[in-house]
Formats: C-alpha cells, sequence, structure tokens
C-alpha cells in the first residue's frame, strides 16, 4: 500500500482553493469594473443630452444651421470671426466642441453611436456639413502641419454618423412593420 501524507493533500487542497478563490475574485473585479464602466458611459451621455438639449445649444445650433449664410472663407470671418463677431465665434466654437467631445468618446468606446444618433438625430450631420468648406479652409490657412487637427473628431463623428444614417434608413421598413404589427397587437388588446 501506498502511504499519503496527509500534509501532501492539505497543501493540494490549499493550492486548489487558493487557485479558486483567485478566479471567483478575479471574475467579480471584472464584472464590477464592466459595471462602472457602463455606469460611466451612461453619466457620460447624459451629460451631453443635458448640453445638447439646453436651449443655450439648440438657439445657437439654429442659428448657424438656418440663418447663417456666407459665401466665402473671408465673408464667414467678417460675419462670424474672432476678430470681427467674438460673440458669435464664441457660440459657433462652443456649438462643434460638443460634437468634437461626443466624437472623442464615440472613438474611445465611452458612448454608444446609436445613442446619439437615436438622441440628436442627424443634428451632427447637418452642421458639420454646413461648416465644412470653413474647417477646411481654415485647417489649410492657420495649422501648421499636421494639418486636420481642428475639429478631427467631430469629423469622424460625421462619417461615422453619415453610415448610420444610411443604415437606419435602410432598416426604416422593417422596423416601421414591426411598430404597426405591435401597434395593432396593442390595439386588439384595449379596443376588442
Amino acid at each position: 500500500m501506498v502511504e499519503v501524507d496527509l500534509s501532501i493533500i492539505l497543501a493540494g487542497l490549499s493550492i486548489a482553493a487558493s487557485i479558486i478563490y483567485y478566479a471567483s475574485v478575479l471574475r467579480n473585479a471584472n464584472k464590477t469594473q464592466k459595471q462602472q464602466l457602463e455606469t460611466r458611459q451612461v453619466q457620460y451621455f447624459n451629460q451631453f443630452i443635458e448640453t445638447g438639449t439646453s436651449d443655450e445649444y439648440l438657439s445657437t445650433f439654429e442659428e448657424i444651421l438656418f440663418k447663417w449664410e456666407w459665401t466665402d472663407f473671408e465673408d464667414f470671418m467678417n460675419k462670424y470671426g474672432p476678430q470681427e463677431e467674438p460673440e458669435k465665434w464664441s457660440r459657433f466654437r462652443k456649438t462643434c466642441r460638443l460634437w468634437e467631445m461626443i466624437g472623442i468618446y464615440y472613438l474611445d468606446n465611452l458612448i454608444n453611436l446609436e445613442y446619439v444618433y437615436q438622441v440628436f438625430g442627424s443634428q451632427p450631420i447637418q452642421l458639420w456639413e454646413k461648416i465644412e468648406p470653413v474647417v477646411l479652409e481654415y485647417r489649410e490657412r492657420y495649422e501648421t502641419p499636421p494639418k486636420g487637427m481642428m475639429y478631427e473628431f467631430f469629423e469622424d463623428l460625421y462619417f461615422s454618423m453619415r453610415d448610420l444614417r444610411e443604415k437606419d434608413r435602410m432598416d426604416f421598413a422593417h422596423r416601421l412593420e414591426k411598430r404597426e404589427k405591435k401597434r395593432a397587437t396593442r390595439t386588439k388588446e384595449f379596443y376588442p
């Protein structure tokens, strides 16, 4: 018969228990970390919603989109630039900065692009398409290499949002059909 030393068995069981305990601690730590990230993402997104739905932001956004008109870069700078109209320039920069920040957070996977699209719709797309010639000319004239830094994350966000809008448009008929089926079911429940 083979004699087994009790201390060897206890050491083996102790190591196994330690491994199981450590794996459990790691699993819980990962779960906690994931929950903290999700909580932070919601907090970031709520901050953006608060800013992007404020009266100040919306009035400036609508003013830029629907009232501001210019023929070229010089005309823009004369009407809205920092030398001639520092207040308008400041509001312009603040409006664009919101989308720059959302772009940064999106590219760092800290907010969900589909949520941005569901809440803000085409706002960043419309704004970028209106101001793009001004931004590109500004980069060319005033940035030293590497050029392209002014609102680069807003620009990245624009392309991603534009792609998402196209996907959404292709999916719209399907979503509408599902919504109509739900409505019909609910209507039958309430009005037999």
